[in-house]
Parts: structure tokens; C-alpha cells; sequence
């Protein structure tokens, strides 16, 4: 999802309506938007079943507001 903004930054386009995804900055070998300090969070679930707990993982960063799904897990553990 950040491959067409950051071609349209290369050819100096600016999209019509906004776009999922951001430039590429870092990969760029010119100047490109500044890049921020990503925010990185984990969200946490867990629901009783009979005999076992399931836990479920979700880890996602942000930067220059764009999300991004880095890991997720479940697995059912013995109470």
C-alpha cells in the first residue's frame, strides 16, 4: 500500500483524494517527507472457554498515520 504513494512522490504527482499507505522516505535516495517516531502498541484479549483460557496478540506500529499490522497470535491455553 506504499509502493503508489511514494511513485507519485517520485514523479511529483499529488493524488487526487487521499491514499492508504505513505511515502517511502527511507528508501528514497532523495529528499522525502519527514519520517516520525513510530508508535508501536499491542493489544491484548483473552476469553474463558470450559477447561481453557484463549489469548489472542495483536502488535501494530504507527507512523505519519499509517497502521500497520506487524503480529497476531491465539492459542488456547490450559486454565
Amino acid at each position: 500500500m506504499d509502493v503508489a504513494p511514494t511513485i507519485l512522490w517520485i514523479l511529483g504527482i499529488t493524488p487526487p483524494r487521499p491514499m492508504d499507505g505513505r511515502v517511502l522516505t527511507e528508501a528514497l535516495t532523495i529528499d522525502g517527507p519527514r519520517v516520525g517516531t513510530p508508535k508501536t502498541t499491542r493489544i491484548e484479549a483473552k476469553n474463558p472457554q470450559g477447561k481453557f483460557i484463549w489469548r489472542q496478540h495483536l502488535k501494530r506500529t504507527e507512523l505519519n498515520g499509517v497502521v500497520y499490522i506487524d503480529e497476531g497470535n491465539g492459542a488456547a491455553e490450559h486454565r
